[in-house]
């Protein structure tokens, strides 16, 4: 946006933007502070839970393949809006990549000290401790991220990313193929 704003005058710069109900989520005031510093038209919708589950029957049509990428649903809705007035838009994509906002980033810095651990402190002693963590339906159960983690950590450094993020480890994805649920 600041970019833009330098380069392009005597034209209205639109923004858009989808923001969140669930407050841990919502992003919008960032975005909001954004195009009033730059003095943009800003457009924006909030999606929720509900909203979310209303839209996806018609994202499932529109994919030509499955995707279990949560973010398709409010991308889906950016388009539709962003659509409404203007035929081309510059995507604000790639924040999390380039400032290293992930959480498997630190991932892997923590993966390269944990291996330096003697094997047996790690499968005797933490690894059965991080069964013991508790379970939550949160946005992150310990238990679950602890799994996820440790389970990358028995794969090959360019598939653990996959590991901690995807819904099958690779025994999965071969019994998912080798016995398709449909026929």
């Amino acid at each position: 946006t600041a970019l833009m704003s330098r380069h392009v005058s005597g034209h209205e710069i639109k923004t858009f933007s989808i923001g969140f109900k669930e407050a841990r989520y919502d992003e919008s005031s960032y975005a909001r502070l954004a195009a009033r510093a730059f003095e943009t038209n800003h457009h924006e919708e909030i999606l929720s839970a509900d909203g979310a589950s209303e839209l996806l029957p018609e994202i499932v049509h529109r994919l030509d393949e499955p995707l279990a990428d949560p973010p398709v649903v409010p991308t889906f809705l950016l388009s539709r809006l962003t659509r409404r007035s203007v035929t081309v838009a510059l995507g604000g994509d790639g924040g999390d990549e380039m400032f290293a906002g992930y959480e498997f980033y630190p991932g892997f810095l923590l993966a390269e000290r944990y291996l330096r651990l003697p094997p047996k402190f790690r499968t005797k002693l933490i690894e059965p401790l991080a069964l013991k963590l508790p379970v939550s339906a949160s946005y992150t159960s310990p238990r679950h991220v602890a799994q996820r983690f440790i389970s990358g950590l028995r794969q090959p450094i360019w598939l653990r990313t996959q590991m901690w993020l995807g819904a099958f480890d690779p025994e999965g994805m071969t019994r998912l193929f080798e016995d398709p649920p449909f026929r």
